[in-house]
């Protein structure tokens, strides 16, 4: 069983390497493999052939080496630091996710609507968003907590900045994060609803169904974080 485990560990290793990498070792593999054993004892095709496949296979050679040292040295350590940095990469993703859940939670909850979903349709956000003006008081106990979040305007900003934070947290960690989850971050982070918040701070239309398209996005892309978390189990 333990001889099992170990040949599945190393299976998954050779496939977290770069393919070109892995192809390069069996292209190598093969060269050294046809010069030194099949091709040994075979007399020379055209004057310079037996030069050629020394250099072929000293090549090959060489790549074999660097191959090793990149994967004892580099990639198992990379491996490693990635396993223990997953669990906090999954918490912060859940916090941004969390940030963005609390915005629509207490957007339905003003509404006086009922929570039916974590990721209401574009129809039943524009309902919601009729009944919401930023003017409005802070949603309970947020003004009691926070001084400074006394209207929904307010509310929105605090969570805006505590999604961006953590955004900017992971992306630190960009050598450790997948293309896709990048890609993910970054829609969130460059969504329309985050920059006009951004470009319109203080400013705000108090008629929140003008920028509840631009959540709703918003929203699209937390649930699609959602789903890459809980796809690729992070931990």
């Amino acid at each position: 069983m333990l001889g099992k485990k170990n040949m599945k560990n190393k299976v998954l290793l050779f496939r977290t390497i770069d393919r070109r990498l892995n192809i390069g070792l069996v292209i190598s593999s093969l060269c050294i493999i046809l010069v030194e054993v099949v091709f040994d004892k075979t007399e020379e095709l055209f004057s310079g052939g037996a030069k050629l496949g020394e250099i072929v296979s000293n090549l090959s050679l060489a790549f074999i080496a660097s191959y090793i040292f990149y994967v004892v040295v580099v990639h198992i350590k990379y491996m490693k630091d990635k396993e223990q940095l997953n669990p906090y990469i999954l918490m912060k993703s859940r916090q941004i996710i969390a940030a963005i859940q609390e915005i629509t939670l207490q957007l339905i909850v003003k509404a006086g609507a009922a929570p039916e979903n974590k990721y209401p349709s574009k129809e039943k956000l524009k309902k919601i968003a009729k009944k919401i003006d930023l003017s409005n008081s802070a949603p309970d106990p947020y003004p009691s907590l926070h001084p400074h979040i006394e209207t929904m305007s307010d509310f929105f900003y605090h969570w805006k900045k505590i999604g961006e934070q953590r955004i900017e947290a992971l992306l630190v960690l960009a050598q450790f994060l997948d293309a896709e989850q990048i890609r993910l971050l970054k829609n969130i982070q460059e969504s329309s609803f985050y920059l006009l918040l951004n470009n319109c701070e203080g400013k705000l239309n108090n008629d929140f169904s003008v920028i509840s398209d631009s959540f709703y996005e918003l929203s699209q892309s937390a649930k699609s974080l959602e789903e890459y978390c809980d796809r690729e189990h992070l931990v």
